[in-house]
């Protein structure tokens, strides 16, 4: 236990750290926090987003205390001497606001507290807190209460550092894709009307009309105004969204404006944690063979086939005899019908390992890799000509077209069936011949080392790089950090670099 003196002392000091806490909550941070959900629910369109009825605006604490024809409407710390409470009190004759109906006691409670609590800025050497305007104080933070509320005023939305998991899924599930759908193209980088919508910050810090959301309350924000077009101001031009894609607009701006930290397409965007754990960048994970109990699967495909009939409440079908199996499997493998000979060959095998034996014969024929080999050319744009308005042959092109078609049939790695085409040049080869297939294998990227064309057909290869191994577009990231991958402009330039550096192959 302290003795008296140091008690009293800490006591003291822990006073005067208290008033220094309280005085940074400045008249505009609470003018934010508590006036401007009432005034944007019952001002709006006379004093607020363009309105300025008695040339008087109050959608931002700078216009509000620059005051209109009557004069500034606050008298610090003077409730009673104020014009704006003997306006919403209907103490003057003369004014009475807003004029289709009187505020609720609670409402103007909070104006005479807010105006009661009013004091001039703290005169201090130390700069002024630079993040008052955005972030509100909550009873479960660390720190001082805003001035005190009176009862059934809605509280302030404490905005998070972190977005929740659930918010940043709903974000980018519901809210992003609207705002790229219907917003970007007016309010990203051409920002019409001062207004962009690309990042959190700048959406709270609104336009040339003020702010356009209150955090908190929808009701209260020119943004769900516009949207709803119950007023001048209707957006998005080209037509109104559909009900749910308006509430869900509401529930983001009710439950705080949630926006993904570390996603700020204005500044650069940064690649987070959550952005390396994308779902194309996970490494491939081992699932569960499920259970079940019968004996009619052969193999693991068949015990999930059977979990998800047994799920329908279905049944599998009875077994093809054994000229449909072979028809069947060497469709899927060759995209042709079997011989009459090899039928005859399968219907006469009685080996247990009869079908076994098809499939090991159909993997090693040219047209297997021909049919599957056709669908990695698609992915990665093959050609046998040249394009452009000449499009003439590439005879050469067909080399790596029959690597891939052998690649297929000698099942090469993938890993391996990769890097040859990627950087085949650079890697070992224990012989000539392997040499020269690495070598064929970089006609993935084969292009032309013209001046003219080669930036065509550099971030071509930064599109299809991203395609064909990342499952992820890049192109986007070319103009601007990517809305919705992680994937920063500065990324693009860095794979643009080093392809654009390479010796390209040339046709001939």
């Amino acid at each position: 236990m302290p003795s008296r003196p140091i008690f009293l002392t800490t006591l003291c000091l822990a006073f005067v750290q208290l008033g220094r806490l309280c005085a940074q909550t400045s008249p505009e941070t609470t003018f934010q926090e508590q006036l401007q959900p009432i005034i944007f629910k019952n001002c709006n369109g006379c004093h607020t987003f363009g309105g300025h009825a008695g040339e008087l605006r109050m959608d931002s604490y700078a216009a509000f205390m620059k005051g209109g024809e009557r004069g500034v409407p606050v008298v610090a710390g003077q409730p009673g001497a104020s014009i704006l409470l003997r306006a919403i009190q209907y103490n003057d004759p003369d004014l009475k606001m807003p004029p289709r109906g009187k505020l609720s006691d609670s409402d103007i409670a909070v104006v005479e507290k807010w105006i009661r609590g009013f004091v001039s800025e703290p005169k201090s050497s130390e700069p002024a807190p630079t993040n008052l305007q955005t972030k509100v104080f909550s009873p479960a933070a660390k720190g001082p209460e805003p001035l005190e509320r009176a009862a059934n005023t809605p509280s302030p939305i404490l905005v998070a550092d972190k977005a929740t998991p659930e918010q940043e899924q709903f974000f980018e599930a519901k809210i992003r894709p609207l705002l790229s759908k219907n917003c970007y193209g007016c309010h990203a980088t051409a920002a019409n009307g001062g207004l962009r919508l690309d990042s959190r910050e700048a959406l709270l810090k609104g336009g040339k009309d003020g702010a356009v959301v209150v955090v908190g309350h929808p009701e209260s924000s020119l943004l769900i105004s516009a949207l709803h077009y119950k007023s001048a101001l209707q957006m998005p031009p080209t037509g109104a969204l559909k009900s749910e894609e308006v509430a869900a607009i509401e529930q983001w701006i009710q439950d705080g404006v949630a926006w993904p930290k570390g996603v700020v397409e204005a500044a650069g965007r940064q690649v987070t944690a959550a952005d390396r754990n994308f779902w194309s960048f996970r490494p491939v994970q081992p699932i569960t063979v499920p259970a079940v109990n019968s004996a009619w699967p052969r193999n693991n495909i068949d015990r999930f086939l059977l979990a998800k009939l047994n799920e329908k409440h279905l049944k599998p079908v009875g077994e093809a005899d054994k000229r449909t199996l072979i028809r069947r499997v060497t469709y899927d493998l060759t995209g042709l019908p079997p011989t009459p000979q090899e039928v005859k060959a399968f219907i006469e095998d009685s080996s247990p390992n009869a079908y076994e034996k098809q499939i090991d014969r159909l993997l090693t024929l040219k047209a297997y890799g021909e049919r599957w080999g056709r669908m990695w050319l698609d992915l990665v744009r093959y050609a046998d000509t040249s394009g452009g308005g000449g499009d003439y042959p590439v005879p050469q092109a067909a080399k790596y077209r029959d690597y891939v078609i052998q690649s297929y049939i000698n099942d090469k790695p993938y890993d391996r069936f990769i890097r040859e085409q990627i950087a085949g040049d650079l890697l070992p080869a224990s012989s000539e011949p392997e040499h020269w297939q690495n070598i064929v294998a970089t006609g993935y990227l084969a292009g032309t080392n013209r001046y003219e064309n080669k930036a065509t057909y550099v971030s071509d290869a930064v599109d299809n790089l991203g395609s064909a191994f990342l499952g992820v577009t890049l192109g986007c990231a070319r103009c601007h950090d990517h809305k919705f991958d992680p994937i920063p402009t500065a990324d693009y330039y860095a794979i643009y670099g080093i392809l654009h550096s390479t010796h390209y192959a040339e046709p001939g």
